[in-house]
């Protein structure tokens, strides 16, 4: 004997607007390094970053790479859910392995 399904078919799959992701994030952190003028430095990062929705992040300069790692953690500690980091390879590298394991 064969049997009708009782519970209605799943809705459509709706696409998901292009900036759904940041309604995810409540902080973003930016840990640069004060030193890099890469296409205007900082106030162009700045810029740039507000004008992708991010005008307040937590923000982080360093004048050492070495120093970046301590700033990650902190910036952990307060609530980041998006670590931002602008500087070399060594300074990405030190933050990567500082949050390795974390939850950010």
């Amino acid at each position: 004997m064969r049997t009708t399904p009782t519970e209605s078919p799943a809705p459509a799959l709706q696409p998901r607007p292009r900036d759904a992701h940041r309604l995810e994030q409540t902080s973003v952190a930016v840990i640069a390094h004060a030193g890099k003028s890469l296409d205007g430095g900082l106030p162009a990062l700045r810029e740039a970053l507000a004008n992708a929705g991010f005008a307040d992040p937590i923000w982080f300069e360093v004048h050492k790479s070495k120093q970046a790692p301590k700033r990650a953690r902190q910036a952990c500690k307060e609530g980041a859910d998006l670590i931002f980091v602008w500087g070399g390879d060594g300074m990405v590298q030190h933050c990567i392995d500082a949050l390795a394991g974390s939850e950010t």
